[in-house]
This record gives C-alpha cells, sequence and structure tokens, in this order.
C-alpha cells in the first residue's frame, strides 16, 4: 500500500476492483485482528472509537430487537445506563427511526436493517465511522436514501467517514477525496470533478457523464447533477450505440399502462396465481403471483422484502407454493443464491465479498442447465467483472438458454436484459420488454433515462 493520509472530519470515497484491497484498509485502519499475510510498513490511527459498518446487513446483527441492538456498542464501550437512554433517544430521532425500536430486527427489511448498523455504530460516538459496501445489498431507493443518511452523519455530525463501494455514483459528489485501490496500490487520489483527466478514475464514473465526455462535453457540463441534465436534454440525437444499449430514448408512454407486454419471445415457464408463505401463520411473501418467463434474459427487479427471492426459489423448486401453478420447470437448474457461500465446500475467509461473489458465479455457470437463476450475481463486482458476466449471460442467452436475473443493479440489468419484470408487494406488477419498462418508471430506470424524461 502506498502512502495516504486522511484528514479528521473528510468523506473518503474508496473504490477499485474487487479483491484490490478495499476491505483489507478498512479492517487495518479499524485494527482488526486476524487478518492473514504479511504486515510491512507503519499505519498511524489518531481515533480511540471507531464505527464499523459490513456489508451484509444481517451478518452484523446481534440482538433480537432494534433498541438492543443499537446500545449494545455503547454497552461494550462502558457507557452507563443514563447515558446510554439519553444517546438512544438523540440517536433514534436524528436517524428517524422511532417506528422500528421496539421491533424485532429479523423483521426488518435490508435497508432498516442497514440503518440500525449504522445508528448503533453512531451511537457510539466514534470518531471514524467506516462502511464496507453498506449498500450491496440495498435495492436502489434504499441505496439512496442510506446514501442521504451517509451524508447528513458527515455534514451534521462532522465525522470522518470511510465508505468502501462499487455503487459509487451514490456518493460521488458528496465526497471530499475518492481513493482508487488496485491489486493493493493507490492509483487515483483526487476530487470528483477531476477523475476525467485519469484513465484510471474515468472508467468509475456513471455511464451518463462517461458517454456526454465521449461526445464532446467537457467535465465542468455534466460533473453535477443540474449541469448533467441540461446538457443530456440538449443532446438527445447522441443516444446511440452503447447509449442506446443500455439506456432507451425519451419516448412517452401511456400512463397507467401496466399490462403484460408482448416482448416476441416465447414462454417457457409460466406461474399462476401463485401463494406461498413460510410458516402457515404468517403473511403470504407471495400473493396469488403470475408470471411468464420468456426466452433469452429476463431481469428482476424490485424493493427488498417484496418477494424476489422467494419467486425464484419458487421457479427453481426450493420452495413449494401452497396454492397455484409453476407450469414448463426445466429439468435443469443452475441456481446462484444471494449468499454465494452457501456453494463453497470451504469457505473463502480471505476473499473479498466481490472475489466469493464471482466464485459463486463460476461455479454457477460452469454447470450445463436449460435455466440458470442468479440472485443478485453484481454484488460487489467491479466494472470489468461486470462486464465479463453481461458477455457470458448473453452467451447463454443466445446459445438458448433461459437466464432470470434477480437484481437491484438496474444499470446491469439495462445492459443485458431483453425482458424485465417489478415486484411488488408479493405480486409482478410490471413486466415488459426492456425499453418499454425503463422509459415507464421513474426510479426503476436507469440514471441518463431519469435526466432525459423527468425534470
Amino acid at each position: 500500500m502506498d502512502s495516504l493520509s486522511i484528514e479528521k472530519g473528510e468523506l473518503v470515497l474508496v473504490i477499485g476492483p474487487s479483491g484490490g484491497g478495499k476491505t483489507t484498509l478498512l479492517r487495518r485502519i479499524a485494527e482488526e485482528t486476524g487478518l492473514r499475510g504479511e504486515s510491512v510498513g507503519t499505519m498511524e490511527v489518531n481515533a480511540d472509537r471507531f464505527g464499523y459498518v459490513w456489508q451484509d446487513p444481517s451478518a452484523q446483527l446481534v440482538c433480537h430487537r432494534v433498541e438492543a441492538e443499537i446500545v449494545f456498542g455503547m454497552e461494550n464501550h462502558g457507557f452507563s445506563v443514563a447515558d446510554m437512554e439519553r444517546r438512544l433517544a438523540e440517536v433514534v430521532t436524528f436517524f428517524g427511526i422511532e417506528h422500528l425500536v421496539h421491533r424485532e430486527v429479523n423483521g426488518l427489511s435490508a435497508g432498516e436493517k442497514q440503518t440500525v448498523n449504522i445508528a448503533g455504530a453512531v451511537a457510539g460516538i466514534p470518531e471514524l465511522l467506516l462502511l464496507d459496501e453498506p449498500t450491496s445489498s440495498l435495492d436502489p431507493m434504499s441505496a439512496e436514501q442510506l446514501a442521504g443518511l451517509v451524508r447528513k452523519i458527515h455534514r451534521e455530525l462532522g465525522m470522518t467517514v470511510i465508505v468502501s463501494e462499487q455503487r459509487p455514483e451514490l456518493f460521488f459528489e458528496m465526497a471530499d477525496r475518492i481513493l482508487v485501490l488496485q491489486e493493493g496500490h493507490l492509483i487515483f487520489d483526487g476530487g470528483y470533478r477531476s477523475m476525467p483527466e485519469s484513465v484510471t478514475g474515468a472508467e468509475y464514473l456513471q455511464a451518463s457523464v462517461r458517454i456526454a465526455l465521449q461526445n464532446g462535453a467537457s467535465p465542468e457540463d455534466v460533473m453535477d447533477t443540474v449541469s448533467r441534465r441540461t446538457w443530456w436534454k440538449n443532446h438527445e440525437d447522441i443516444i446511440c450505440g452503447e447509449a442506446d444499449d443500455a439506456h432507451p430514448t425519451h419516448e412517452t408512454r401511456e400512463k397507467g399502462s401496466h399490462k403484460f407486454a408482448d416482448n416476441g419471445k416465447d414462454t417457457r415457464i409460466q406461474l399462476k396465481k401463485v401463494c406461498f408463505s413460510y410458516h402457515r401463520e404468517d403473511p403470504d411473501v407471495l400473493r396469488e403471483c403470475s408470471f411468464d418467463v420468456g426466452d433469452g434474459i429476463t431481469a428482476l427487479v424490485g424493493g427488498n422484502g417484496s418477494g424476489k427471492t422467494t419467486l425464484a426459489e419458487v421457479i427453481a423448486g426450493y420452495n413449494r407454493p401452497y396454492r397455484g401453478k409453476v407450469i414448463g420447470r426445466p429439468d435443469r437448474i443452475a441456481y446462484l443464491p444471494a449468499e454465494p457461500e452457501l456453494l463453497f465446500v470451504d469457505e473463502p475467509f480471505d476473499g473479498s465479498g466481490g472475489e466469493k461473489e464471482w466464485h459463486g458465479i463460476e461455479l454457477v455457470l460452469l454447470k450445463e442447465a436449460e435455466l440458470y437463476i442468479l440472485d443478485e450475481p453484481t454484488k460487489g463486482l467491479d466494472p470489468e467483472r461486470k462486464k465479463n458476466l453481461a458477455g457470458r449471460l448473453r452467451g447463454l442467452a443466445d446459445a438458448g438458454k433461459q437466464v432470470l436475473l434477480v437484481t437491484h443493479d438496474i444499470e446491469f440489468a439495462a445492459g443485458v436484459a431483453d425482458t424485465m419484470a417489478m415486484m411488488y408487494d408479493g405480486r409482478i406488477v410490471a413486466c415488459e420488454d426492456k425499453k418499454s419498462f425503463l422509459k415507464g418508471n421513474m426510479f426503476y430506470t436507469t440514471e441518463l433515462q431519469r435526466l432525459l424524461s423527468w425534470g
């Protein structure tokens, strides 16, 4: 690792390829024990208390109820009961989670769990807050809300914050500095506006910025959201090639149209009014859910807790609905779970989240199957591996295989899918060809489509 200094009160964004050293850097700063390998050089950290939030929202939770989870860290630091009660009241109000405080953590969505994790970290009054890919398991709107929460913590509390992310666009404009790590080396250290000047930094810019720069825009034209929207409104005619594949042109669709569109693909798997509940006394996770899965690549999106994983498991045959039918399920199915470690014989403790995800993808894609179901496959992946994955999925589809992609990564889905579907409250509420789907949505669409269609 090269020389690096982070000043008190900075918000620093750390990005780079999977396995490039991001998590290791955060763990070294937090002075974690148990890291394998050799350490050379010196590291001086002038902070007495750390708040450290992991990638997996569920992995860090240790208590049954939200209130106990928030005070857990304070108990370990020896806070008095009076101080814990006072800090709990402040933190709950600051984070706006009064409605969650008496709930059980197992009943929370992924976004709510991650908010509770951060609240617990902040309650301990850390001098340094470390966030390791905190949005990796969140749907787009939950991720935006969490990013806004990080901005609020930094601005209002003046806390030093270091964020490692594979969805860096959420934090670009708020970060004081951006660090790019590759193979353990610091290869870019600068502000967001200086990234276009660096070949290394530029590859991590959002597609709307990259495409605009390639078509004659100056950094001043596109390096903030307002200016970027204005530039694109005046240059809609250049949307072609790469942009057209991932970001459909601006057209108006009839409002209120949610009927299922004929995408030209033959339906091979049908779900008819499927109902499923994990326990008889629990509410249904799938509520008379009907879904036609056609040829090619189908991307399934929706909020955390909407039923996407449950639906994928029903299609794969792992969950059996108590009502409704699944017709046309193929005999050979390859399934990547949301937790790829479930596929491993030996757990790769030294692997980053992205490396574990990629290892799981490799195991699944090596199988000979008729249907490939991948649950959140881009979680933690860097841009190069996403490109690799997109090409391989396209190759499977071209070879006549079906691919069902459960994902929060709208940009990735926009680039690779033939059909896109949205779940809400246990049901499919939209299923259309990719371009119609993206044009009709305000939030579940690409950044460029939002720039062109709204505001």
